[in-house]
């Protein structure tokens, strides 16, 4: 079977929008107040959802084009571009736990996405 690569890119561009997303939530946050007024008026939360919705876009055309199974796994890609902008604009750190952690997602997402090319097995025949 033949990669669709379109569809990856989307994920991945859907992805680097909701991790930006995440960043503006914080940011948002540290401004949070339950008041009407300062809740509307809190662009960083606005701007969050707004680029959300953008992420959202994107995953739709991804999910149009391309197999859920090998898409949705990407989606774990946000947790390292989360931690990498975290450092970045926040600056927490990164210990060898976290950088594992990272590795791990890389090998998950290299494990679930990749294309078998043999046949799946179907087990219905046997009943």
């Amino acid at each position: 079977m033949k990669i669709k690569w379109m569809p990856i890119i989307f994920i991945l561009i859907c992805t680097l929008f909701n991790s930006a997303a995440q960043v503006f939530y914080k940011i948002g946050a540290k401004h949070l107040a339950f008041d009407f007024f300062k809740l509307i008026t809190n662009y960083w939360l606005i701007l969050g959802l707004v680029i959300y919705g953008i992420s959202f876009i994107f995953f739709v055309l991804g999910l149009k084009h391309g197999e859920l199974t090998i898409l949705y796994p990407i989606l774990a890609t946000g947790y390292i571009w989360v931690s990498l902008a975290s450092v970045y604009f926040f600056g927490e750190t990164m210990n060898i736990w976290k950088w594992s952690g990272i590795g791990l997602i890389m090998i998950g997402i290299i494990v679930l996405s990749s294309q078998n090319k043999h046949e799946a097995l179907d087990f219905t025949e046997a009943i």
